[in-house]
């Protein structure tokens, strides 16, 4: 018994040791010191569903890759009409220090809202709510002191199909600008 807490011990040790030695070591792959994790920025266009979201993404560090989650909100007020979005995206992350290839998917919560006026019962709120699938092949620069610029192809699949939109697909793209920190 007491050489079996004795072995645990000196296994709890090596690991209380050598577990900092290679998280540490792990900070030197690829940069990982100089990347900053977390970004905040405005999407024009792009996975936004409507004129521009504010998100937040948070990068995760692979050996071989990295990746990040991003979430946003979009609200756009017009005369008669309201446009909200909520966009979630997963993007893989090629590249080294401050130039980057982006390649991911998005699915982003829309809803139209338009309050009708004048009819003969009362105004009326009608709601379209659709689910816009938006890949993205794209380009991220990360400067030194966190200026964030994306730039991307995101074409648009709508799910189901509304009429306020031309079409059920659409060539689109995207630019978005933030800070990473």
């Amino acid at each position: 018994m007491m050489k079996n807490i004795s072995i645990c011990m000196k296994i709890m040790l090596l690991l209380f040791v050598f577990i900092p030695v290679i998280l540490s070591a792990q900070n030197n792959i690829k940069g990982i010191g100089s990347y900053k994790r977390n970004s905040v920025y405005m999407e024009f266009y792009g996975n936004s569903g409507i004129n521009f979201t504010l998100n937040y993404e948070r990068l995760f560090i692979g050996v071989n890759n990295n990746y990040a989650i991003r979430t946003g909100f979009g609200y756009s007020p017009g005369g008669n009409f309201y446009n909200i979005s909520v966009p979630i995206e997963f993007v893989n992350v090629f590249g080294k220090k401050r130039h980057h290839i982006e390649l991911g998917v998005g699915a982003t919560y829309y809803s139209h809202i338009v309050n009708s006026n004048g009819n003969s019962d009362g105004n009326k709120t009608i709601i379209f709510t659709t689910i816009l699938v938006i890949p993205r092949l794209g380009y991220r620069f990360t400067g030194k002191k966190g200026l964030l610029i994306r730039i991307g192809y995101t074409p648009v699949l709508q799910l189901p199909y509304l009429d306020d939109f031309d079409q059920p697909f659409q060539l689109f793209g995207g630019i978005s600008v933030g800070y990473s920190f």
